[in-house]
């Protein structure tokens, strides 16, 4: 039976997303193609139709992962620009379902730290992620461009170091403190923000 471009594309797809989800999950390095094909419900030999390595498949997975947090802020959720939709993605970021679900949740958390020893292609996808997330964050925010851009950076920092701290630990009280603290000081940081639009 001659397999279609549509079955081909879901497949695809699927390889895409189960390695992103294991990746969050187990780590780049600890996770293997065979598992990634398995988990797909498909076989290992399979795996070269759709992607010419591992690395290619770890970089196609990673730029899945960063436009999804890029999405996260995005207008187009049918969610209100701006405060609003800047207060919905702190919430959902800096929660306990984030906190327990690495496998759906930022590829930045779970995967920097091998980022770092990965191939140009790989950190390519993720300079560029970093890049747009803080366009996009910076763009929810008001007043001066180069002062909107050291916000969105400062948020991000706290975001993604509360969230590797609070993860590592293994003191569900600490993890649930530092994100407490983390809410807080993103408030500090967006508290010129906010008496400027009042």
């Amino acid at each position: 039976m001659r397999v279609t471009e549509e079955i081909v594309a879901k497949n695809h797809e699927r390889i895409l997303e189960t390695a992103a989800n294991l990746f969050r999950l187990q780590g780049i390095k600890q996770t293997s193609l065979s598992d990634v094909m398995s988990q797909s419900g498909m076989t290992h030999g399979g795996f070269y139709r759709h992607f010419k390595s591992k690395n290619h498949l770890v970089a196609a997975a990673l730029q899945k992962c960063m436009d999804k947090t890029i999405a996260d802020l995005s207008p187009e959720r049918n969610m209100p620009a701006g405060q609003e939709l800047l207060n919905a993605f702190l919430e959902q970021y800096l929660c306990d379902r984030h906190l327990h679900n690495p496998h759906d949740g930022c590829a930045v958390v779970a995967l920097s730290n091998e980022v770092y020893r990965s191939d140009d292609a790989i950190r390519d996808v993720y300079t560029d992620g970093i890049v747009r997330w803080i366009e996009v964050l910076s763009n929810l925010l008001v007043g001066d461009k180069v002062v909107r851009r050291r916000t969105a950076m400062q948020i991000i920092s706290t975001l993604v170091g509360t969230m590797m701290v609070a993860r590592a630990v293994n003191d569900d009280a600490l993890s649930q403190e530092f994100m407490g603290v983390a809410i807080d000081r993103v408030d500090e940081i967006l508290m010129p923000e906010r008496q400027e639009i009042q």
